[in-house]
């Protein structure tokens, strides 16, 4: 039964109370703040009076408040010829939240000269010199207020940058975000252990009642510092005892809350379970498996197209391509799993985006990835159809036919939610490709020899004069053949270890080399000019449909892992702070299963109601992957990672390599969309484009 909510006392009442300092109050007013003060009370006021507070529920207001309580505790009068210390740490989960909560700070302490408030930037290096610099300037008047992510506190704190000694407040603001985003445990017992002492005070809020509710996940730290209960109310406090961190275990009324509605009971034993097994479920990848999915997302048939590009570039210039782009693409992973590791919390390409450029960041690389995620699932439904048409030779069949059964063939493999358990699929997937590649390899071969290979027409150099847009068609098969990066931040998003995915780039990344590279040069040297596009047209008509058939699993495979990686960003989103999330609930199979099943009738329909749906993949393809895989990685690394200045000498010679890929990336974006208006504009003008779900030849 819930109990009432406290009398609420009037503004006057309330700031008197909690005898705020003259120049806060003066603070308070333009915000108009002390109108809202009775309904804060219950938060403001065991923080003030010197109490381990944990806060648990939405406040409209709670950076504001909070820092009205940091800046009511801490020393703000000091003289300036006295050297001063760190006396609040506010640890936010993400730097564009710290950088809001910078912003309230300064124009809450402008009325408090003495006081001075910093936020850690992005890098490392940065931190420690504007550290430094403010350490050496103003009589050593290093920062009264630190803010920054864990990561950042924890590195000035262990690098020696940040004294910690007098700390009398350390903050935890959306603790349920900074453990949901993935941040390690040791660090935030790191912080703990370092920053608390006898004097030093603990605050810790939770937007969400619920995600505060894995307490299951803190019990390393509880263990070493404090016992949490759940209580129901809107706020637990309970005074220090002295020696570090007081016990809060005592369940305390409900306070007021914005909506006025009262907040649920704890979680029962069986929805810890739930979540407990959920996180385990999650987290099962290692780098061996990891290489699996990447092997799924990245080697397809695409390997077949890559003999037709030696043709257009010749011998020379293709084997060049294949090795030169490669070693990019391992390059430009590499970068993308060194972002996974310093910001655990990005979980897929959309939350990189929102590092770079805040919530539109966000929210438009997430519209991107979706929809290449889906215009691929759709381009592997159409390969289903062609490869069945193939197969049977058979013109008494509808083309719908065999999309709806690619279709629901693709649904069903997307069934699966977690990337472990589809990983044994990636077996599979990757028997088959190399199966239909060698029995592509030695039946062209056969053929070339019976006719003498002295007679194939193949050149060291191109042949003819390629047109820009054939020969950077040619390019870009070989570009695209390449591009893994994309979901690299989702697969790494359930390892188990993150740091071991260097083997995985690297296992991959000479794998797609060596099978490229040796597929186009052997295929191209056998079959010369003619060789078709996918190559296993040019292995005969009986060959071909073997080759076809042992190929549908990695057709199939491979296009229900782009739904997954979809299905899992959007219910990840619609379900982040519920059990449904981890697919493990008869309501999280439904929902799972509904969303699978929209995608996959989505990408069919699209699939097959875009007249010119081919090219119109080639143009997301030249928009979204050139830049998930070439041009935003350096961007990544400029911004994220870059430790100093870029011209300096430990930076000089990486600044100049990512300044290629970003131009070799902008290339291909410019490149691959000329390319692919003018085929569109070439297939219209020839009416060499299909109808809207049409029996004819696809």
């Amino acid at each position: 039964m819930p109990h009432p909510p406290p009398e609420q006392k009037n503004s006057e009442a309330a700031a008197l109370e909690l005898s705020l300092k003259p120049e806060l109050l003066q603070a308070l007013s333009p915000w108009s703040l002390r109108d809202d003060l009775p309904y804060y009370h219950q938060l403001v006021c065991p923080i003030i009076q010197g109490h381990h507070v944990l806060a648990q529920g939405p406040f409209p207001l709670k950076r504001m408040y909070l820092v009205v309580s940091i800046l009511q505790r801490i020393k703000t009068v000091a003289p300036s010829d006295t050297p001063s210390r760190c006396q609040a740490l506010i640890v936010s989960p993400t730097f564009e939240l710290a950088w809001t909560v910078n912003g309230i700070a300064r124009t809450m302490a402008s009325a408090m000269p003495s006081v001075k408030v910093y936020c850690c930037p992005r890098g490392f290096r940065d931190a420690h010199d504007r550290i430094a610099e403010l350490q050496g300037s103003d009589m050593g008047r290093v920062p009264d207020i630190v803010i920054g992510t864990p990561g950042l506190i924890w590195q000035c704190i262990t690098s020696g940058w940040l004294q910690t000694d007098a700390v009398a407040m350390l903050v935890f603001e959306e603790m349920d975000e900074i453990l949901d985003r993935g941040y390690d445990e040791s660090v935030l017992l790191g912080i703990l252990q370092t920053v608390t002492h006898s004097h030093t005070q603990v605050v810790v809020q939770s937007d969400s009642l619920y995600m505060w509710r894995r307490i299951w996940k803190l019990n390393r730290l509880q263990t070493a510092h404090f016992t949490m209960s759940c209580p129901r109310g809107i706020l637990d406090a309970n005074p220090g005892n002295g020696a570090g961190v007081g016990k809060m275990d005592t369940p305390k009324p409900n306070g007021w809350s914005p909506d006025s509605k009262v907040l649920p009971d704890a979680l029962d034993d069986g929805e810890q379970q739930i979540i407990e097994a959920g996180e385990a479920k999650y987290h099962r990848l290692g780098w061996k498996r990891l290489t699996i999915m990447l092997i799924i997302e990245a080697i397809g048939l695409g390997a077949l197209s890559i003999p037709s590009a030696f043709a257009s570039l010749g011998m020379v210039a293709g084997v060049i391509c294949c090795v030169g782009i490669g070693l990019i693409a391992i390059y430009t992973s590499w970068i993308i799993g060194k972002v996974k590791l310093a910001f655990p919390g990005v979980r897929h390409y959309g939350d990189a985006g929102g590092l770079l450029m805040g919530r539109v960041g966000n929210e438009l690389f997430t519209f991107m990835l979706i929809l290449q995620l889906v215009f691929l699932t759709g381009s592997n439904c159409l390969t289903g159809t062609i490869a069945w048409r193939h197969i049977t030779d058979s013109n008494n069949v509808c083309s719908v036919v065999f999309s709806v059964v690619s279709a629901i063939i693709l649904l069903l493999l997307s069934i699966p939610s977690s990337f472990a358990d589809m990983a044994w699929l990636g077996y599979i997937d990757f028997v088959s490709i190399v199966a239909a590649i060698g029995i592509t390899i030695i039946s062209t071969g056969i053929q070339g020899t019976q006719s003498g290979l002295s007679k194939v027409d193949w050149s060291a150099l191109p042949q003819g004069d390629p047109s820009f847009s054939d020969a950077f068609i040619a390019i870009s098969n070989i570009v695209f053949a390449y591009t893994f990066a994309s979901c690299l931040f989702s697969f790494m998003d359930e390892m188990h270890t993150p740091k071991d995915f260097t083997k995985s780039i690297w296992t991959l990344g000479i794998l797609q080399i060596v099978i490229y590279t040796v597929t186009g040069a052997t295929i191209y040297a056998f079959v010369g000019q003619e060789v078709e596009s996918p190559a296993l047209l040019s292995a005969g008509s009986l060959v071909s449909k073997v080759a076809f058939g042992i190929a549908l699993p990695v057709i199939f495979i491979s296009g229900a892992i782009g739904t997954i990686v979809a299905g899992r960003l959007i219910h990840g989103r619609i379900y982040e702070n519920s059990v449904t999330r981890y697919v493990n609930t008869t309501k999280g199979w439904i929902t799972w299963l509904t969303l699978i099943t929209i995608l996959t009738i989505l990408a069919w329909v699209i699939a097959e109601a875009v007249p010119f749906f081919d090219d119109l993949l080639s143009i997301t393809s030249a928009l979204f992957t050139s830049g998930f895989s070439f041009y935003l990685p350096p961007v990544m690394w400029f911004f994220l990672l870059r430790k100093g200045e870029w011209y300096s000498r430990e930076n000089l010679l990486l600044s100049l390599v990512n300044l290629f890929v970003f131009i070799f990336g902008l290339v291909v974006l410019v490149g691959g969309l000329y390319s692919s208006i003018q085929d569109i504009r070439n297939n219209y003008r020839t009416g060499n484009v299909h109808s809207p779900f049409t029996c004819g030849a696809v």
